[in-house]
């Protein structure tokens, strides 16, 4: 230490030797040895603090220059922020040197987002009125990139017990804010997509639950064009049916090439989610006409799959470059798959409406009679057309009875029910039946059991056509076929070619033709040449208009017998 011992008494000089590192200035004829020893002493001990100081304020120093946080202290002049200190840390989290600071609180206040100063300012009032205050914002650096910081600032009061000095801390937590907020729209994301998937199993109305897709989808990734494009049966254009933020009119109109050159062709052709971050540097197609002409520059594409192909594409779109996040492409991804289901629910129920449409009109309007039972033979429904076989006035008279009351004899049907269980079917089986009157009348039966997953029978399904007339037919061609046998007169029938078709044993008998040699013959096999050619042409026009013909045939047995 430095003590200065004068025989001068000039303050100035004094101040000056005090400035220049002089612990103490003296004047000589007022210093005894004591008093000597004493000042000494002191300024040892001054010194010797001066430097411990001094080593803990580079101490200090070191470790805020090392700690991530910039610490800053202030004093509060005339209601005004000086700022007395920033910590070098400040320049790494701001891009700017510390000293750009200590010009005031408008220094600061410039860095700050726009959006967020007043937040800001507003603050700062509340820390000169006396308050802890906790607050984040975003910066914007020298470099121009967006940070968020977080400030915590502690006031220190005076004797009156207002706010003289305050004390703060700036944090970096662009990176924490980063992962909150990524969490905040995963959380967003899944919740939409949630919701969406519980809409899908409600909403029947495919318009209604696409255009819901796109809004959501513009929503919860806050971007301004969302788009459902429909692959046409051509394979060569996608229509854009449902979206978000473009032009009047386009929607349900304006096409879209489906060509490997365009975004939605390109993801169309590899099947997986495409990534467009800045269409002026892409290279593997092309800006089609539909994004160009909204100055788009960014974008998601997904499939919407279909049952046998791909049905469609899903997009999202902003006009300024955007790195899309995982999240947000699973997010699009899902969205797509979702709808994709729908459709293909909605077209199934839709393919499946339009048999039921047809199998109704079939059995509204069939001629054949149709009774639908239930595994134990109560009649659940019938057509018109069995409700009229079975003399009924409408299907109420027989549903809920028991189909074992249609027919004449009930134990017929246990036999037929036993085969119909068993084999799944049965077919062409003549039953008797039996009106509503009582009246029997013959049937043709065919019918089919319908299980479920397990093999249990659901429903049974039998048809008939009422053929009692064709029985009785039958019954006389039967009646027929026995007479001409039993007669002693030779018969034979033909087609309308003239060619024989049936003879009968007295035929054979008569001529000498079997009846197999005669069949598909013609009547000319027993010409005699004894008739003209007139009486064959008279006989077959009286017989071809349905007039019965009578004459003496004299003809020629196989043997050439004239008979």
């Amino acid at each position: 230490p430095v003590v200065v011992l004068s025989n001068t008494a000039d303050k100035g000089i004094a101040l000056d030797a005090v400035k220049r590192g002089a612990q103490d200035y003296l004047l000589k004829e007022t210093i005894s040895g004591p008093i000597l020893s004493r000042v000494l002493c002191y300024a040892i001990e001054r010194q010797q603090l001066n430097n411990a100081l001094l080593g803990q304020k580079e101490d200090l120093s070191r470790v805020l220059s090392s700690i991530t946080d910039s610490v800053w202290s202030a004093d509060i002049v005339e209601g005004k922020v000086v700022y007395r200190y920033y910590s070098p840390v400040v320049e790494r989290i701001t891009g700017y040197p510390r000293e750009y600071f200590m010009s005031g609180l408008e220094a600061w206040s410039e860095i700050i987002h726009p959006e967020d100063r007043e937040l800001f300012l507003s603050k700062v009032e509340q820390e000169i009125l006396g308050e802890i205050v906790k607050h984040e914002y975003r910066i914007v650096r020298a470099d121009g990139e967006e940070r968020w910081v977080a400030g915590t600032t502690s006031p220190t009061l005076g004797t009156d017990g207002t706010v003289i000095h305050l004390d703060g801390v700036v944090s970096d937590i662009t990176e924490r804010h980063k992962s909150t907020e990524a969490l905040r729209q995963q959380s967003r994301q899944q919740a939409a997509a949630a919701r969406f998937s519980q809409l899908a199993l409600v909403e029947h109305d495919l318009q209604t639950l696409m255009d819901e897709a796109t809004s959501l989808a513009a929503k919860t990734l806050n971007v301004e064009y969302t788009k459902v494009l429909k692959l046409l049966p051509d394979k060569k254009r996608l229509l854009l049916c449902s979206g978000i933020g473009w032009k009047p009119g386009l929607v349900g109109q304006r096409m879209v090439d489906a060509g490997k050159k365009s975004q939605a062709g390109y993801t169309l052709l590899t099947e997986r989610p495409i990534i467009v971050t800045d269409f002026q540097t892409e290279d593997r197609f092309t800006s089609p006409s539909l994004l160009a002409e909204h100055n788009i520059i960014s974008g998601i594409s997904a499939t919407i799959p279909g049952e046998e192909k791909n049905w469609g594409i899903f997009g999202v779109h902003t006009s300024r470059p955007r790195n899309f996040t995982s999240d947000e492409i699973y997010f699009i991804s899902t969205l797509a798959n979702t709808l994709g289901s729908s459709i293909a629910h909605h077209e199934t129920m839709k393919a499946l409406q339009a048999s039921e449409n047809q199998h109704r009109t079939m059995f509204e309007t069939t001629k054949e009679g149709i009774i639908i039972t239930a595994p134990d033979s109560t009649i659940l429904s019938v057509n018109p057309a069995a409700v009229a076989m079975l003399g009924y006035n409408d299907p109420a008279g027989l549903i809920g009875t028991s189909s074992a009351f249609l027919y004449q004899n009930p134990q017929d049907r246990e036999p037929i029910f036993k085969t119909l269980i068993k084999n799944g079917y049965v077919n062409d089986l003549e039953v008797a039946f039996k009106k509503a009157d009582g009246t029997p009348f013959y049937a043709l039966i065919s019918a089919v059991v319908h299980k479920d997953e397990k093999g249990n029978p659901l429903q049974l399904e039998g048809f008939f056509i009422d053929i009692t007339k064709r029985k009785e037919i039958e019954e006389n061609l039967e009646l027929f076929a026995n007479a001409t046998e039993q007669t002693a007169d030779s018969v034979i029938i033909t087609d309308t070619q003239g060619v024989i078709t049936y003879v009968n044993h007295a035929f054979e008998q008569m001529t000498g033709y079997s009846q197999r040699e005669a069949l598909g013959k013609r009547p000319s096999i027993l010409k005699s040449d004894k008739h003209e050619k007139q009486f064959f042409e008279t006989l077959w026009g009286t017989i071809l208009s349905g007039d019965p013909f009578r004459a003496q045939f004299i003809n020629r047995r196989k043997n050439c017998v004239k008979r």
